[in-house]
């Protein structure tokens, strides 16, 4: 499907065009479908949403950040740090031992301690 976009610079009275600004340009917007159908809403006829299983995260997500709330601050930052973690553990691709902070222990000048 293709859109055509139309622009119109803004003149300011301290502020002079130049030709580059009135020359024509072309945007193209490409969305791609190449996942099972499963993974994507059916109403999204341009594939601009997001994955159904990633939307069905983030409502989770508020949930658990709506239950963290309850918590006194420093029970909330620890089961938050626990949450980030298991996240980095589980659902990263690639994993940088140095960024994965354990909440069990603590990282300390690159030294691991329990």
């Amino acid at each position: 499907m293709l859109w055509c976009y139309y622009i119109t610079p803004v003149i300011s009275a301290n502020r002079v065009i130049t030709s580059s600004l009135l020359q024509f340009g072309v945007a193209v917007n490409v969305f791609w479908h190449h996942l099972d159908p499963h993974y994507y809403d059916n109403k999204d006829t341009y594939g601009s949403k997001d994955l159904l299983p990633a939307t069905r995260v983030m409502q989770i997500m508020d949930r658990a950040i709506k239950a963290l709330e309850e918590l006194p601050e420093e029970y909330r930052d620890f089961y938050a740090r626990r949450i980030v973690c298991k996240v980095k553990e589980k659902c990263y691709a690639c994993e940088d031992e140095d960024s994965l902070d354990s909440v069990n222990g603590k990282v300390e000048k690159g030294i691991k301690t329990t």
